[in-house]
């Protein structure tokens, strides 16, 4: 999946993007705050840290991305890259929840969260996991 002509991706939504964007700079304030006045605000390292991981990875990675013969989904920073081939998948459900159960051949479960993307790329994001590379 290699080849950038006949590659779909899809990016989070916006509003995701800037609420880790709001966590970075939040977390990052509480943390200078608390290191200014010399009091311990509990976990304002790890809000800081975590909400700068999640910034950089958000605006860097295309979590979703399909290829002529299958998809990837890095749908976390810490997740490992998720590789089906289209010929590998079983089944596909979609929960109450707006989430895509992707059954593939040898393989867990790939669970699609479609709220994490633009409701514009909802349609698009199942006609190709269904096979339809015509979207």
């Amino acid at each position: 999946m290699t080849t950038a002509l006949s590659t779909r991706s899809f990016a989070l939504k916006s509003s995701i993007k800037t609420g880790y964007l709001v966590m970075a700079i939040a977390g990052s304030a509480l943390l200078a705050g608390s290191l200014a006045t010399g009091l311990a605000i509990g976990g304002a390292g790890t809000v800081s840290g975590v909400g700068i991981l999640l910034a950089i990875w958000s605006r860097k990675v295309d979590p979703l991305r399909f290829g002529p013969t299958g998809f990837e989904a890095k749908l976390a920073p810490l997740a490992g890259l998720r590789v089906v081939d289209y010929d590998d998948i079983l089944s596909i459900e979609i929960d109450k929840k707006q989430i895509v159960h992707v059954k593939a051949r040898d393989q867990k479960d790939v669970k699609i969260p479609l709220r994490a993307f633009e409701p514009t790329d909802h349609d698009a994001i199942l006609a190709l996991l269904e096979g339809n590379t015509t979207v």
